[in-house]
């Protein structure tokens, strides 16, 4: 609403100057103001958006999204004492939440699984290091898992099992990161040639959704179709109508 105002703000002033009933027309301090609002908030539009996707990857996007978006804003040039001071009030609030975003194991294990990300935007060696540990030994723990569950395993196929596994993964990591339209289950497909371990741990922490965007427009779905005048509606038939809604148009037909 704001970049709409500043884009037709010559059209607004002329029209206000032609009605003597109209309210004031804003000054060009705050027309300067509004300026670098939209600098600041911009970034922070496009950056919600992709964080409360539903259709690729979220979870792993979290980290690079905060590193990159603090970026962003540091380097907004802000001309008025009213915009640096929110600024700074931004700043303020960041640290509070995203601080030791690096530290939150979720959000690191994803992004270092996905190779569009890697461990490229980690400031924090002690959080990187303490999240490639974490994944060394969950890999440890389902091959562990996947031997007892074997007739006969055994010691010495395990160990070698696991030290090839912990070869690809040390592989991937030395590799260059990928394309960002890429897909990074696609890529992990191509890294292991489906070896179980590895992909069974990618899917386990790429498909979390970041946000919880995605559950509330289920509900809000579930709330337009299960309304009043359709208060017959059996669980069974609501199951259905949500599933449906979510299918892309594209399945349909439309494009």
């Amino acid at each position: 609403m704001v970049e709409r105002f500043l884009a037709l703000r010559e059209i607004v002033s002329s029209i206000i100057n032609f009605n003597t009933t109209a309210p004031p027309m804003i000054t060009a301090k705050d027309v300067e103001f509004l300026q670098d609002f939209v600098l600041l908030f911009k970034p922070i539009e496009v950056a919600t958006k992709e964080a409360c996707g539903e259709k690729f990857v979220t979870s792993s996007m979290i980290i690079p999204i905060v590193r990159l978006l603090r970026k962003k804003i540091s380097e907004a040039s802000i001309t008025t004492d009213l915009a640096k001071s929110l600024k700074n009030n931004i700043f303020a609030e960041w640290n509070k939440r995203f601080l030791n975003i690096e530290h939150n194991q979720l959000f690191a294990t994803a992004t270092i699984l996905d190779p569009r990300f890697k461990n490229l935007h980690f400031d924090d060696k002690a959080a990187l290091g303490s999240v490639i540990r974490k994944l060394s030994n969950e890999l440890r723990k389902d091959l562990i898992e996947s031997e007892s569950d074997s007739d006969a395993p055994s010691h010495s196929s395990g160990s070698k099992a696991y030290g090839t596994i912990i070869t690809k993964f040390s592989v991937y990591l030395k590799q260059p990161v990928v394309r960002l339209k890429d897909s990074p289950f696609e890529v992990w497909t191509e890294i292991v040639h489906k070896d179980p371990s590895l992909l069974k741990m990618v899917k386990k922490y790429l498909c979390i959704m970041a946000t919880s965007v995605p559950c509330e427009r289920v509900f809000s779905a579930s709330g337009n179709i299960a309304n009043c005048k359709r208060s017959c509606l059996l669980g069974e038939k609501l199951h259905k109508l949500l599933f449906l809604k979510s299918v892309d148009k594209t399945f349909w037909g439309h494009n």
